[in-house]
């Protein structure tokens, strides 16, 4: 079935009412699975398993919100991935909880990766081509004629070049590879071979978009603790996938001083030579913690 397109709702009800709809008229598919709800429209950005569970109690949903850095699920989901109140935290993600620790049906970064990676059916190419071609159809209805896909796979990069080797793909496509955050360096051969590939016509595979930790709105950002920092909560210190020193013995140290994330170059040369010096950020400046205001009269 066609993909269905969430109307940028005021209030959860209208989630729950897409979510319903597509439940019902789909009692075949064992998942429901897809995304693109909005934080704002819940407390605290975190929806609760029990809303999914009173549309849909006998089938495991997973839903990533619009930024995909969480997974709204329900009940038959946790059981699926066996996750309880003593199910720890892993190293790159967070389960969210209730007062009493029972997880409330939000995953967090890894947390949801890894799940998706491990519990869902795999998606086929013909399902990424549909996919494609909704969001196509949509974005060209806003008169949008390209766009950069941040987050490809081999397998959608397949899609891709499949739809525009049909002529199906219409818009320009500026690909960025997905650094898998369970590999190593053993990954850049792979994206010199994928940027070989799949590029051509009106697609451009020239970065590789590089994750270390999460988003600032749900705390995972990785941050550093000051020296004079003597108690902080632990959920503050966010949701680093790499620390700088496993990257130190392997890589350029100016990777380092990136934050957030930030994309590599392919050059192209041989798979050993294809990191290519990337500016570190610009120190910030420091604002005066007051303003003032002058004017100039003629």
């Amino acid at each position: 079935p066609a993909p269905r397109t969430f109307e940028r709702p005021g209030r959860k009800e209208a989630y729950l009412a897409a979510i319903s709809t597509y439940a019902r008229e789909n009692p075949d598919e064992e998942w429901i699975a897809g995304g693109g709800w909005a934080m704002e429209y819940f407390p605290g950005g975190s929806p609760s398993k029990e809303d999914l569970d009173r549309i849909v109690p006998d089938r495991p949903v997973f839903l990533f919100n619009r930024d995909v850095h969480g997974a709204w699920v329900n009940s038959a989901a946790l059981r699926i991935g066996g996750i309880t109140a003593h199910t720890p935290d892993p190293a790159d993600g967070r389960i969210e909880r209730t007062a009493d620790g029972e997880p409330s049906g939000m995953l967090q970064e890894g947390a949801a990766y890894t799940y998706r990676d491990r519990f869902l059916p795999v998606l086929t190419r013909q399902d990424w081509e549909a996919a494609i071609l909704h969001a196509q159809e949509y974005l060209h209805s806003l008169g949008i004629t390209g766009w950069q896909d941040a987050w490809v796979t081999p397998d959608t990069l397949a899609a891709y070049r499949s739809l525009a080797d049909d002529g199906r793909l219409t818009a320009r496509v500026a690909a960025a590879l997905w650094w898998e955050r369970h590999q190593g360096l053993e990954q850049i051969r792979s994206f010199t071979e994928q940027a070989s590939w799949g590029s051509g016509g009106n697609i451009s595979v020239r970065t590789v978009k590089i994750m270390t930790d999460g988003v600032l709105e749900k705390t995972t950002p990785a941050r550093c603790l000051s020296p004079t920092t003597t108690v902080v909560a632990a959920t503050t210190l966010g949701c680093p996938i790499w620390t700088p020193t496993s990257w130190r013995p392997r890589s350029p140290s100016w990777i380092e001083s990136v934050s957030a994330y930030t994309c590599m170059r392919l050059a192209t040369g041989p798979a050993e030579t294809v990191w290519t010096r990337w500016r570190p950020p610009r120190p910030r400046t420091a604002f005066p913690t007051t303003a003032t205001t002058s004017r100039t009269s003629s």
